[in-house]
């Protein structure tokens, strides 16, 4: 929700930037630079964690095809 409010603000400035007089539009330039470095700020948080495991005593191991990475599990569990 918070990525919308961030490029909603970024948008409104650029529409308030395109109808402002010159004194105005610095004012609207900066914060509309600041909401977009906020929205990609909050987009990069949302992306998901890489995995990170490591492999230990051969039990797994991961596969990819055309649909994906896969985590392969080479001993059942007892």
């Amino acid at each position: 929700m918070n990525v919308i409010i961030a490029y909603a603000a970024m948008f409104y400035n650029r529409i308030l930037l395109a109808q402002a007089s010159q004194q105005q539009r610095t004012r609207y330039a900066e914060d509309m630079q600041m909401w977009g470095q906020e929205a990609n700020s909050l987009v990069r948080e949302l992306r998901p964690a890489r995995m990170s495991a490591q492999r230990s005593d051969y039990t797994w191991h991961i596969e990819e095809d055309s649909g994906g990475r896969y985590l392969v599990f080479d001993i059942a569990r007892e």
